[in-house]
């Protein structure tokens, strides 16, 4: 009996991850340019998918990044996205210290945004980034 309730307990866990993964959208993509504006600090600035600055594009947001030493930066990022609304979320970058290529993760989101998981890269020689957006199922 109790086998036979473990052997239950697995196939209903498993049944749910599958069903999880596979009601998970793929990824969309994204690109757009990042700038500084004052008066923020040395290490805040604002990302955007318009063709200018501010709102003028699906995706909008200023970084809030603490200065701290090394490649390895924590920060939050005010963010807004057109038709789904707006939150707060962590951002996670490795800076450009090394090669001036910036790979960054931004998640654990509030508001509006809950659920998002972004990931990307970006380019200091040209203030251009892309990247993959979704939303947990």
């Amino acid at each position: 009996m109790k086998k036979m309730i473990v052997v239950f307990a697995i196939v209903l866990v498993l049944t749910f991850a599958i069903s999880m993964a596979v009601s998970a959208k793929k990824p969309e993509k994204l690109s757009g340019f990042f700038y500084f504006v004052p008066p923020y600090g040395e290490n805040d600035y604002c990302v955007s998918t318009g063709e200018g600055y501010e709102s003028d594009g699906f995706l909008y947001g200023c970084v809030n990044q603490p200065e701290k030493p090394g490649i390895g930066q924590h920060g939050t990022i005010d963010l807004t996205m057109q038709g789904v609304g707006s939150g707060t979320c962590s951002l996670n970058l490795r800076a450009y210290d090394i090669d001036g290529i910036a790979r960054f993760v931004m998640n654990r989101c509030t508001g509006d945004l809950v659920g998002l998981h972004f990931k990307g890269i970006g380019w200091a020689i040209n203030g251009l980034w892309e990247g993959t957006y979704h939303f947990d199922p």
